[in-house]
């Protein structure tokens, strides 16, 4: 008589049956589930039902095999190496876009990573330069790490360097031709308050409520909001953290150059 795939059992401190299904692959009997069910007759119906339609799990129904698998991957002591393995097979499949094993290369923070780039003492990249006779000029990396605080770090911060993805990079391009837009509409709520607070002192005046200010009295300075308008000017803030990404590629820090095919301020596609 063939035995049945599961196990049917009733624990002291319910009034439900629980089941128990057999992984076909290992022998072992997977983590009980209750049925909801009082009686052995009736569990065991729910349990065939499981079978057929899936099993009941954080509120989907997946199919015994893949109760099984996840199972499984619970219980597996997984290297270091069984994971990267595992990632890059994810990956393949297109069930993954980036990974970050602990203590790997990429495992860093971005916007950290930014920073150390541009730093003149610091920078692999600065020495390597430097190294090769190339020009680069210490005011050059302080112009970068300026570019890095004002542009990069409150874009990506959190984010780690294996973690950024080629639409990360996209919607940060994106986020730099609307800061214009963004500016001139600050700008305008600034001119327009200035313009109430001077029509108010005005009329405060003139009802006798305030008095008129001396004349030497300093002026209310117009507070101006810069922002990047040329083409250079937002390439170069791109480009800010485009080179650190390329060379990350380069000494296989991250998988994949996510900078390939962007288009530039100017039209052109890297």
């Amino acid at each position: 008589m063939k035995r049945l795939p599961f196990s049917i059992f009733k624990r002291s401190n319910s009034r439900y049956y629980y089941v128990k299904f057999k992984n076909e692959e290992t022998g072992d009997y997977l983590p009980a589930i209750s049925t909801k069910q009082e009686s052995e007759i009736e569990a065991s119906k729910t349990a065939f039902e499981w079978l057929r339609t899936g099993i009941p799990k954080q509120g989907e129904a997946i199919s015994f095999k893949q109760y099984s698998l996840r199972d499984m991957a619970k219980a597996a002591e997984i290297s270091k190496d069984d994971s990267v393995f595992i990632c890059k097979g994810l990956q393949r499949r297109g069930l993954l876009k980036t990974y970050i094993i602990p203590e790997s290369k990429n495992a860093v923070s971005f916007t950290e990573f930014l920073q150390n780039f541009w730093n003149w003492e610091k920078s692999l990249y600065v020495k390597e330069k430097l190294r090769k006779n190339h020009s680069l000029h210490r005011s050059h990396t302080i112009e970068m790490n300026g570019a890095v605080c004002k542009y990069w770090i409150p874009f990506f911060d959190g984010k780690l360097l294996g973690e950024v993805t080629r639409q990360d990079v996209e919607n940060f391009v994106d986020h730099i031709d609307s800061i214009e837009d963004r500016a001139r509409e600050e700008q305008a709520r600034i001119d327009k308050a200035l313009e109430e607070a001077a029509l108010k002192e005005k009329a405060e005046i003139a009802f006798g409520v305030r008095k008129p200010k001396r004349k030497n009295a300093a002026k209310i300075k117009r507070p101006i909001i810069r922002f990047p308008k040329s083409g250079k000017r937002k390439n170069s803030i791109i480009q800010t953290g485009t080179i650190p990404l390329v060379w990350a590629f380069r000494k296989e820090m991250i998988d994949r150059d996510v900078t390939a095919g962007i288009t530039w301020f100017s039209g052109i596609s890297n």
